[in-house]
């Protein structure tokens, strides 16, 4: 039995890194190549690059990875090699999926490299790492482009370098090295790279092969480790939204059939990356950094050339991995070096050439045959079921004449079931569940017959079984004394279409092995049964699953209930954990009176199997619990994207339960799980949504300026806008209605030169001048945070002023007030008075616009720091990085943000009366400004439901533009003067 551990093992290594010479008199650059060698001797590196001969393998780290990570699958590689393969397993391996058996003959796709294993592997493979001196590619658009051309530079460029030897050159130096200087035999050169990529690293793999500088066909194979694929996992910087956008559609037009000259569709056997697959492993629920759903390749790269297998689902992994520990992982990353050592040919060496069957090996080595059984995915058919003669022995036979069949022992016995006579009221399936090793210690035949003929004509369906990770065997008390039930490890189910035309099934147990000097084996068991697929079939809603929360959910299964239980809900469990809870209620005892209840739960641990259950979403995948007692039920499913193929909105578990046992189970709401998957799951459509309120609340300012009212601050804009006023409902749940319609059906310049005594003069005539020059050349030319941080200082300079005005004033304003009450209780002074109070109510007219002015430069405050906040971690990548090494920022960027500075420069000169200016124009006399804040709001809230919160900057860069333009016209119409400063409004305040 495989047992299942409660975290990852640590792998242990020898390492040894070779630096890769860059070739004779190239260029020292930043970045790096290494040589993984596993081994404690002390190597020549020289004569180590010279008996190169296996099969490359490239590492790319990821975001703030280093190139020393490779260690762990160089060293399992190695140790595979040596070693040879897997202990050979008679389970059912998982099949092609109608999609991604395409349009081609299923037979013809499913070769024998991925069904059985060799004797021995045929080459090792040589894996080399680039060294990205640990930059944060996954925070700056910039370092993600670097990356890719060094990793293209490092495989094979198209136009060559004279002075850099790329990873395919070193082979082609070492077979000439061990020719003694001769041309040896060329066609035993590898041809292509197998790229194996870490987090960001995984995404500079497929931004690599799409590279215009790479040579066709040099990478075929492409493996990344928790990698984002769909978007950015810090979606923030324009730029590196964009740069994902454009290698997406590069991979979507690679798979696309091109046409000829008459503009006929030609084969799709004929586009530019036909024979590239594409290999997808997320880390689980445990990976917060790189959610499931990020590294989906649906949408990206067609079935018949992409697999997804999360690491919870893998076969001999079965766990959830963090984002670093997938690296260490021992149990996952043995399996994905025996995988690879198995995609190479037999024939020839070197990485199969056919695409299909590579992807056939990822399938069979990888991904668990469960959802296949379960009808959870479609199958293609692939293979029959294979006949095979098996002889009576009626000494060891007996017939049972129950629904329900059990095997305690490996007694050597062959039982009989008749399926006409148990396969009756519904009970069309078959279920097998065991501990037994298939083949080797169970058997499983459909017969037509007792005849001599039908004996010959026995179907054998023990391939049919599927794999279970079992927990810990238990430990038995003494030598030969009765031990705790085994989870089981494997689960046949045969459906009404594979028993029909069939009278029996045969179940034979292997002869329990005699060791000398050793305990006899652990509890062995198989339990079998005819099940109703309609029977134990439970439906949980939404609303029952809330409702859990003040009051839990029971259901309690009697003894002889059906072995397979399944659970139908209706979002999934990433959405509304559960906190499932199994207990043991009876197992055939009669007087329970007299035995404790610890008593009889020790007793049924004896006779019953530990519950298991399977969960299975469409787009998390599977995941498995064993031992299950109390669990959290949880899956890294959430909201699916707009245009992605699945959902949440349904989700399956199965539980396993013995049916000789009575169970009660009770579930209720996990009410901080489910807080904690809500912010991780949403948390760039927060950061869109805060920034769409934000535009909310200023359209709220504008429109209160051109209906002259009052002049609100936007703390109180804010308040009323969360009040869901008539016409902003359309606004807030528009969006909504559409994003989740779509999610249910499935359905997305440098300024010019100036003489240095002419700008001092203007610079000293106008400051706000000064702040845009310096501002524009620090956003185009050093990086944009540094721009808009000189705006926000700005800002901040207008708010003090604002408010050190605003209290000068009203200090006047209140003075003259005091000595006109004064006078007044005093004597009466004529004129004066009304003079002194007509000159109180001005002064408090202007205390009111300088506190309008505050409240203006508050709210562009709070727009403009929102912006620069969403380029901090591009910043921060920048800074780490060496001086020599930093670049211009993106033009994209750049230019984004300068309409960022046109928006704080423009309304910031003309305070809150810029907001008016729009009334002048026909279209927008009734609404102004206002409305083009709605519309970014808008905009602004349904890109982060699209998880693209980077997109504001569009509308940020929008608004900046119209207000210049529109401060431009007024300009030049002359009416600039009348505008901003004769034009007189009634003031509200009191």
């Amino acid at each position: 039995m495989k047992a299942l551990p409660n975290a990852c093992v640590m792998t242990y290594m020898y390492p040894t890194y070779v630096p890769v010479p860059s070739g004779p008199g190239s260029p020292s650059g930043k970045y790096g190549l290494f040589l993984y060698h596993e081994g404690w001797k002390k190597i020549d590196f020289e004569q180590h690059l010279r008996r190169l001969a296996g099969v490359p393998v490239l590492f790319i780290p990821g975001n703030g990875g280093s190139y020393k990570q490779v260690r762990s699958l160089g060293a399992e590689s190695d140790r595979a090699y040596n070693a040879g393969p897997q202990d050979k397993a008679y389970y059912q391996q998982s099949f092609f999926t109608p999609d991604e058996a395409g349009m081609s003959n299923v037979e013809n796709l499913w070769g024998r490299e991925s069904w059985d294993s060799p004797d021995h592997y045929v080459n090792r493979l040589d894996w080399f790492a680039v060294d990205l001196e640990g930059e944060h590619s996954a925070l700056d658009g910039r370092i993600l482009e670097e990356h890719t051309e060094y990793v293209v530079q490092a495989i094979h460029r198209v136009t060559r370098c004279q002075f850099f030897f790329d990873i395919l050159d070193q082979y082609r130096e070492s077979l000439r090295a061990r020719s003694g200087g001769k041309r040896g035999n060329e066609d035993a050169l590898p041809t292509s790279v197998i790229v194996v990529g870490h987090s960001m690293g995984g995404f500079v793999a497929r931004a690599a092969v799409v590279h215009p500088e790479l040579r066709k066909g040099t990478v075929q194979t492409v493996v990344t480790i928790s990698s984002p694929h769909l978007l950015p996992p810090l979606a923030l910087q324009p730029s590196l939204g964009h740069f994902f956008s454009r290698i997406n559609k590069a991979w979507r037009m690679g798979y696309s059939s091109p046409r000829s000259r008459s503009g006929r569709p030609r084969p799709s056997s004929e586009a530019p990356l036909s024979d590239v697959i594409v290999i997808s492993l997320p880390g689980g629920i445990y990976d917060y950094q790189v959610r499931s759903r990020m590294a989906s390749l649906d949408t990206i790269v067609p079935a018949t050339n992409s697999l997804t297998v999360g690491a919870p689902e893998m076969l001999n992994a079965w766990l959830s991995t963090e984002h670093q520990t997938i690296l260490w992982c021992n149990q996952l990353v043995v399996q994905l070096a025996h995988t690879l050592l198995n995609v190479v040919d037999r024939q020839t060496g070197q990485v199969i050439s056919s695409p299909r069957t590579r992807l056939a090996v990822f399938i069979a080595r990888l991904r668990s045959a469960i959802p296949q059984t379960f009808g959870w995915l479609a199958t293609a058919d692939l293979m029959d079921d294979k006949e095979s003669a098996s002889g009576r022995n009626g000494d060891r036979d007996f017939h049972v004449d129950t629904s329900l069949v059990t095997v305690l022992a490996m007694d050597g016995r062959r039982r009989w079931l008749d399926i006409q006579k148990q396969a009756v009221h519904g009970r069309s399936n078959f279920v097998l569940v065991t501990n037994f090793a298939p083949c080797l210690g169970i058997r499983v035949h459909l017969w037509h017959g007792k005849s001599k003929k039908a004996n010959h004509n026995a179907v054998e369906v023990t391939a049919k079984m599927v794999q279970l990770p079992s927990a810990p065997a238990p430990r038995q008390a003494e030598p030969g004394g009765q031990s705790e039930q085994a989870s089981p490890s494997g689960i046949l189910r045969l459906s009404a279409d594979d028993l029909e035309g069939f009278r029996y099934i045969t179940i034979s147990v292997a002869p329990r092995p005699t060791v000398v000097g050793r305990p006899p084996p652990a509890a062995s068991m198989a339990v079998g049964q005819f099940i109703d697929p309609r029977d134990g079939s439970a439906f949980l809603s939404a609303w029952s699953i809330l409702s859990s929360t003040y009051r839990s959910q029971s259901l309690h299964l009697n003894e002889k209930h059906p072995l397979v239980m399944n659970f139908s809900v209706s979002v999934g469990f990433g959405v509304l954990p559960l906190l499932m809870e199994v207990k043991t209620a009876s197992c055939g005892i009669s007087d329970r009176q007299q035995a404790g209840d610890s008593e009889v739960a020790n007793l049924c641990k004896l006779r019953c199997f530990p519950p298991l259950a399977m969960l299975w979403d469409p787009y998390a995948g599977l995941q498995i619990l064993p031992n299950l007692r109390v669990e959290t039920i949880v899956s890294d499913s959430s909201t699916v994207l707009p245009g992605l193929k699945y959902g949440s909105q349904e989700a399956s578990m199965v539980l396993l339960a013995d049916p000789h046992c009575g169970y009660n189970i009770t579930f209720k709401l996990a009410k901080s799980i489910t807080v904690n998957r809500f912010l991780l799951t949403h948390a760039s459509q927060i950061g869109g949504f805060m920034v769409a309120v934000l535009l909310y609340a200023l359209s709220r300012q504008a429109r209160a300026w051109e209906l002259d009212t009052s002049f609100p601050s936007l703390y109180a804009c804010l308040e009323r806008n969360f009040m869901f006023p008539v016409p902003f409902l359309p606004l807030c749940f528009g969006p909504l209605f559409i994003y989740f319609f779509r999610t249910t059906i499935g359905g997305d310049i440098p300024p010019p030169y100036v003489q240095t005594s002419v700008m001092v003069r203007k610079v000293r005539a106008v400051p706000r001048l000064t702040t845009g020059i310096v501002a524009t050349v620090l956003v185009f030319f050093v990086h944009p945070v540094l721009g808009l941080s000189v705006l926000l200082l700005a800002h901040t300079w207008s708010c003090h002023l604002a408010l050190c005005s605003y209290r000068e004033t009203r200090a006047t304003a209140d003075r003259p007030q005091a000595d006109a009450n004064s006078r007044r209780n005093g004597h009466h002074n004529g004129g004066k008075d009304d003079l002194d109070e007509s000159s109180v109510v001005d002064t408090k007219s202007v205390a009111l616009v300088h506190l309008e002015s505050f409240k203006f430069f508050q709210g562009l405050l709070l727009l403009h720091f929102t912006a620069t906040a969403m380029l901090l971690p591009s910043f921060i990548a920048w800074t780490q990085r060496p001086k020599v090494d930093r670049t211009l920022p993106w033009f994209l960027d750049s230019l984004l943000c300068f309409g960022v500075l046109l928006h704080g420069l423009y309304a910031s000169s003309g305070g809150a009366d810029t907001i008016s200016s729009f009334s002048r124009f026909e279209a927008l006399r009734s609404y102004g400004l206002s409305v083009v804040f709605a519309v970014s709001g808008l905009y602004t809230y349904w890109a982060g439901l699209c998880l693209a919160p980077y997109r504001a900057f569009y509308a940020f860069a929008a608004i900046g533009l119209i207000t210049s333009v529109m401060r431009y016209t007024d300009k030049n119409k002359g009416d600039c003067c009348s505008l901003y400063k004769s034009k007189r409004r009634h003031f509200h305040g009191h």
